[in-house]
């Protein structure tokens, strides 16, 4: 649809990095603070969730049924996946280290691959924002804040690179902000 080819200009051996840190978020990151939302996503019941966006029936029906569905899902899948039998202690010390691998590896580099942004930020991006702007567990956020700094630095550029119309699109859920406009050269197609 877009024919944007953002990593075309990898080599072999940074394609190799790319699958194997993809696999890391999308595997295990991920599953690390979805195992913490089927404990408890009372958050999006919340001002600072999306409850302020419903009213009237769907505002009750939304607190008091369907948000105990959807955890429950979560908590199925968890089980599924295999993440369910692990305590909650067991998965922040992996998501620890785990979020310090991925930290090693971005360094002090603008994007994870090095200086042109990829897919791999995409994910990275999405799954960060996750951890680190939505209540998953206090002690991954402290854990990022203090010894994984340059994620949070990480995501918070990425945000202002490519969504500088984040807080209105976050604030009224809206596709239809003013974001800006990238150019494909700017993507490396």
């Amino acid at each position: 649809m877009f024919h944007v080819q953002v990593d075309s200009n990898l080599t072999q051996h940074e394609q190799a990095d790319m699958t194997a840190y993809h696999s890391l978020i999308e595997n295990s990151i991920f599953w690390d603070y979805f195992y913490f939302r089927s404990k408890d996503n009372a958050w999006f019941a919340t001002r600072d969730g999306v409850i302020g966006h419903f009213s009237g029936i769907k505002k009750f029906f939304f607190k008091n049924l369907i948000l105990g569905r959807i955890r429950k899902q979560c908590w199925n899948a968890c089980v599924a996946q295999g993440i369910g039998k692990d305590t909650p202690n067991e998965v922040v010390e992996k998501a620890k280290k785990q979020l310090k691998a991925l930290s090693t590896f971005l360094g002090r580099k603008k994007y994870l691959m090095g200086g042109t942004p990829t897919t791999l930020d995409a994910t990275a991006f999405g799954h960060l924002c996750q951890l680190y702007f939505t209540p998953t567990n206090k002690e991954l956020f402290n854990y990022m804040e203090s010894e994984t700094r340059n994620l949070i630095d990480y995501v918070r550029d990425l945000r202002d690179e490519f969504w500088p119309d984040w807080h209105e699109a976050t604030t009224t859920l809206s596709l239809q902000t003013a974001p800006k406009s990238l150019k494909t050269t700017d993507l490396g197609d």
